[in-house]
């Protein structure tokens, strides 16, 4: 019989935030690893714990973003397990002193430390080289999702395993219910006959919705679509105010108020992902990004079978290996390109190129289950302990 583990998650859950999201459908399939005791530790901020209650995983509040005392936060509860696991993210760990002190800390103890980065750049330069440096001279082991990231922590000094672990997809998700989507979000009822693209997921500057809406509005001045297509942006934006008036401007500026929908009010609860992904014909994944992340929303989409169009940018390199239609974006993701006005036109007018792009994309979403991503964090634990 394989030897009881006990991992310790330092990381948000049950809140409003990606990496919470992450690591909530990872667990789902983690807790079926039956020689694994699985804890959360969470930040003590008002929606922790909100929305995630997964049978076989305890979890609570003990740790501030922000504090210089992360090590004396996370002590009385993670004391007794043998290995913590970080879900790092730079605005989740914003006191970058305080995080390397507990790393060492809980080292100095014969702990065993995991992190998952979720956000990894080129290594060399003044910005970035330290940090990479001293993450993994304090981890045993770094997980990173795309072999650009790979590359990255391998060049930098450390002696922690570097292990490529894809971003999860959901399998065997329930088909949602196109006019239940387009009801939840309050689309006019003459578009359920249209043909409609999407952005979804949280907005702001870096996701370059400006210059999907751009090379919308530029395929309806060229007559490559027409005036039954229609586009739904859909998401939080938070506090980006300015971003929000932004788009707003670009959508009276187009004269396409018709034609396009803007939801900028919304963080979608899991029940209705799947009706706001069955009112999407195809769906646009933009970035003004560099950096050599991999896409959570590329899983998204990949898990309900809608066709996806991304731009040529590093974290969409999961999608484009998957089969989603790639589009050249400008350096500074603000000038429209052909490419992307293609991409749009394509996916709007072309039911075969649609299909072909849906099923690509399904058996990429398979090939990077939860199901066997679990698995391979879990021999990741055994490995160490």
């Amino acid at each position: 019989m394989s030897k009881r583990i006990s991992v310790a998650n330092v990381s948000t859950y049950g809140s409003r935030c990606g990496i919470a999201t992450y690591l909530e459908e990872l667990l789902v399939w983690l807790v079926k690893e039956k020689d694994l005791r699985l804890h959360v530790c969470a930040p003590q901020e008002p929606d922790s714990l909100m929305n995630a209650d997964i049978a076989g995983v305890t979890a609570a509040p003990c740790w501030g973003r922000t504090s210089p005392a992360l090590a004396d936060h996370l002590m009385p509860t993670v004391k007794d397990f043998d290995i913590l696991h970080f879900q790092h993210e730079h605005g989740l760990f914003r006191a970058s002193g305080a995080f390397f002190h507990a790393l060492k800390t809980f080292k100095s103890l014969g702990k065993k430390i995991v992190i998952t980065l979720h956000t990894v750049d080129t290594y060399g330069d003044w910005q970035n080289s330290r940090f990479t440096d001293l993450i993994k001279s304090h981890a045993d082991v770094i997980i990173v999702h795309t072999p650009a990231a790979q590359a990255a922590l391998a060049t930098a000094r450390g002696k922690a395993v570097i292990v490529r672990i894809p971003h999860g997809t959901c399998v065997n998700v329930q088909r949602g219910v196109r006019e239940e989507g387009l009801k939840y979000l309050s689309v006019p009822e003459a578009w359920m006959g249209c043909t409609i693209g999407g952005t979804f997921g949280f907005i702001g500057p870096g996701k370059a919705i400006h210059t999907t809406l751009q090379a919308f509005a530029d395929a309806l001045a060229r007559r490559l679509i027409d005036t039954s297509s229609k586009y739904v942006v859909c998401g939080n934006a938070g506090d980006a105010h300015t971003y929000r008036a932004f788009l707003r401007n670009v959508i009276e500026k187009s004269g396409c108020g018709d034609s396009i929908f803007l939801r900028d009010d919304l963080f979608v609860p899991r029940d209705k992902v799947k009706h706001v992904m069955a009112a999407f014909d195809y769906a646009i994944l933009n970035t003004e990004s560099w950096n050599l992340s991999a896409s959570g929303q590329t899983h998204v989409h990949a898990a309900h079978g809608v066709p996806l169009a991304v731009a040529r940018r590093p974290i969409y390199d999961e999608a484009l290996q998957g089969g989603a239609l790639p589009f050249r974006v400008a350096r500074n993701s603000h000038d429209v390109t052909l490419s992307h006005i293609n991409a749009i036109a394509a996916l709007t007018g072309s039911e075969a190129t649609r299909t072909q792009i849906r099923s690509s994309i399904q058996a990429f979403g398979k090939r990077t289950g939860w199901d066997r991503v679990a698995k391979q964090h879990a021999k990741v634990y055994h490995a160490l302990v």
